[in-house]
């Protein structure tokens, strides 16, 4: 169960999608930071807030702007309710054709080429949907 501040838990969980990500473990992390692993738990569930100087030196461990801690509650402006659900559902990276999607796209320079990468795939769901639905519309 998650305690703490919903913005401290919100950054939390972007540290461990982005450590998952980047493939490092706690301990890797905790040894970059100069911390226990078990602070770095701590962090990613919330429990403890993280300090300007840490979230600095956690950028620079997952290689991501300090921004990408915070980029949901930029977009959205608010600290409530929303922010329980995770961005990305913890167990879903460790599926291992999801990770390497993830690792590709966050790979891929142009913003324009990603996108559009995003939308193809958006797009090939969305069209394996549409024989589901009208199966369930003539039955």
């Amino acid at each position: 169960m998650e305690q703490g501040d919903p913005v401290d838990n919100y950054v939390g969980r972007r540290i461990r999608e982005r450590r998952k990500i980047v493939g490092l473990t706690q301990q890797k992390l905790a040894g970059y930071l100069g911390l226990s692993f078990q602070q770095v738990q701590k962090y990613e569930r919330g429990t403890n807030r993280v300090g300007a100087s840490k979230l600095m030196q956690l950028s620079k461990a997952l290689e991501v702007p300090v921004s990408y801690f915070f980029e949901e509650l930029e977009k959205d402006g608010t600290t409530g309710a929303n922010l329980k659900n995770p961005t990305i559902d913890p167990h879903i990276l460790s599926h291992a054709q999801v990770l390497a999607v993830v690792k590709s796209l966050i790979g891929i320079q142009d913003e324009k080429v990603r996108r559009r990468l995003i939308e193809l795939i958006q797009s090939v769901h969305d069209a394996q949907d549409l024989p589901q639905q009208d199966e369930k519309k003539s039955a």
